[in-house]
């Protein structure tokens, strides 16, 4: 099994990315191969050679970022419908609402997607203005999403 996790993350302490490779790395804990990239520097072609696409995104103003957006519309061209996903994102404590998770998972089934676990929201401080800050114990958050992932991923890969 393969899993490709795509990121976006948008402040000087990348919250987001912490949590995309802390997914990773739990994921090769139940012997899963996977990995991470930037949204920035991802293989659009190479997401047809995963099992799992696992897609995160800040929320910011309620929704995903614009390179998050994108990248989501670009898999369109790839005409993968049926592939499996997930989606987390992170959000401020203090945030007005809305979730970048929701709308990443709306457009992934959009796109013929099959979304294998609930969404998986960490939650960072605002610490200043564009400053986020992720405590390490919202990590914690990540072990039992994987292992979500890890189970399905076998029961409907492995039959």
């Amino acid at each position: 099994m393969r899993v490709l996790v795509v990121y976006d993350s948008q402040t000087p302490n990348r919250c987001t990315e912490k949590v995309a490779k802390t997914l990773a790395e739990a994921l090769k804990e139940r012997s899963i191969e996977s990995v991470a990239f930037s949204v920035k520097n991802v293989d659009l072609n190479a997401a047809k050679d995963y099992d799992c696409i696992v897609v995160g995104s800040p929320t910011m103003y309620r929704r995903a970022t614009k390179n998050i957006v994108s990248f989501l519309e670009k898999l369109n061209s790839l005409d993968i419908p049926g592939k499996l996903t997930a989606a987390f994102d992170t959000q401020s404590t203090v945030g007005i609402g809305g979730s970048a998770t929701s709308e990443i998972e709306k457009k992934m089934r959009d796109l013929g997607f099959r979304v294998i676990a609930s969404g998986l929201i960490v939650m960072v401080e605002k610490k200043g203005e564009y400053n986020y800050v992720l405590d390490e114990r919202e990590l914690e958050n990540v072990k039992p999403f994987a292992l979500t992932l890890a189970n399905t991923l076998s029961r409907l890969l492995e039959g």
